[in-house]
């Protein structure tokens, strides 16, 4: 019997390996960088599980990246006190206290650090890579996760395990805690350093739980605390723990992710993206608008700057050509349009054609004297109506005697006249 259930658990490790290395290796974007390079020339594997990039490895560098908060800074193998940076060589990584592996150099900022910092921590990463936080890996475990509860042995790597003294049966079938490194993370044993004042006030160092996995994220659980993830060789599942800050565990570098943003010319955002470095960014929303003003329409051209590969956080912004708008500008005579012309916005309108006239009534006769409103520079469609200044007509008055004219003179209409002779 225990060899069946051996079989069968056999059995459902390929099945789940082989569904693994599907899920965690090609879920989303395909990384296409095979190795990494930290500032001393070594190298590191990378993959792909879920929608984050790691590296294979546990970093083995004591000298900070070129874009490190310390950067070209190096790390000694010992601490004058206890908070400040230093490394230990291990058999799968070098260790590194938590000042070390996020670039920090005294008690103060140390114990500054309660929560999470405001943003990522390159630390002793390559360039172009970071510390992970506690969220981070949260992320790398729910990803694999999705096929297989067992977390901790889809990270570990199928040798360089002490073998688990231990039988664990979940829901009473036995469950081997055995590697199965089906996601290619390849986590091997680190162990941790611990240091402390012996009774003498001095520092003393020791090596803990060398079979574990431990590795720090930039997370403080408090000011002498920080998160980091864990599993050992009998472990099924990868968890995360708060440990001294003053000890010294490995560091799993995760790959940045950049913030892309696309916005309209006015500050709007239109698009968020997070993309890898060396990813070229693409807008998927619909076509940037302007709304026309008064004196412009706008047709979308293209993005400032121009769309190039991811090397840091971005913002590209909607850049529009601009043309002049035209409005109709009406000159009138009454309800007679005159002239109806199109006329570029900022331009002052002209009239053409013949002098506008109005017919002489019995008491007036007009002459054109302009327009109304006042010609101006076009803002906006306008009608101008024509205006007329008016005069008085003046009528020839004859006083008669039979068909003898006694006196004759021109009298303005509306008044009456006097005969004088």
């Amino acid at each position: 019997m225990p060899r069946q259930v051996n079989n069968i658990s056999k059995l459902i490790t390929l099945r789940l390996t082989l569904a693994l290395v599907m899920l965690c290796v090609f879920s989303g974007a395909v990384w296409a960088q095979t190795t990494v390079t930290d500032a001393w020339g070594n190298k590191y594997g990378t993959v792909q599980i879920g929608d984050q990039v790691w590296l294979t490895e546990n970093m083995r560098c004591n000298k900070y990246d070129s874009q490190s908060e310390r950067k070209g800074a190096t790390i000694p193998t010992s601490n004058t006190t206890l908070y400040t940076p230093y490394y230990k060589t291990g058999s799968n990584g070098h260790l590194y206290n938590w000042s070390a592996a996020v670039g920090l150099t005294t008690e103060v900022q140390v114990k500054a650090q309660t929560s999470e910092f405001s943003g990522r921590r390159q630390g002793i990463c390559p360039n172009g890579w970071h510390v992970p936080t506690s969220a981070e890996y949260d992320a790398l475990i729910s990803s694999v996760k999705k096929s297989d509860v067992f977390s901790a042995r889809q990270l570990k790597s199928k040798t360089g395990w002490r073998t688990c003294d231990i039988t664990i049966m979940v829901g009473g079938v036995v469950v081997s805690p055995v590697g199965t490194d089906a996601c290619g993370f390849h986590a091997l044993p680190t162990g941790e350093y611990n240091c402390s004042l012996n009774y003498k006030n001095q520092i003393e160092c020791k090596v803990w739980s060398p079979w574990g996995f431990f590795s720090w994220s930039t997370s403080s659980y408090d000011n002498e605390k920080a998160y980091y993830l864990t599993f050992d060789e009998c472990s099924l599942y990868a968890y995360q723990y708060q440990y001294d800050k003053k000890g010294a565990v490995a560091v799993r570098c995760v790959k940045n992710k950049y913030t892309v943003k696309f916005v309209n010319w006015n500050g709007t955002v239109l698009q968020t993206q997070e993309l890898y470095a060396d990813a070229t960014p693409r807008y998927t929303g619909s076509t940037p608008t302007r709304a026309a003003d008064a004196q412009y329409t706008y047709t979308f051209k293209g993005w400032s700057p121009t769309v190039a590969k991811v090397t840091g956080d971005v913002t590209y912004t909607a850049q529009f050509t601009s043309k002049v708008r035209s409005y109709t500008i009406r000159f009138m005579n009454g309800n007679t349009v005159l002239e109806s012309k199109s006329v570029a916005y900022g331009t002052k309108p002209t009239y053409t054609k013949a002098t506008p006239t109005k017919t002489a009534t019995a008491q007036y006769t007009y002459t054109f004297s302009g327009w109304n409103p006042n010609v101006v520079n076009v803002t906006k469609a306008q009608d101008y109506q024509a205006q007329f200044t008016s005069t008085v007509r003046s009528y020839t008055i004859r006083f008669m005697n039979g068909t003898t004219v006694l006196e004759s003179k021109s009298v303005a209409y509306g008044t009456k006249p006097t005969y004088t002779k």
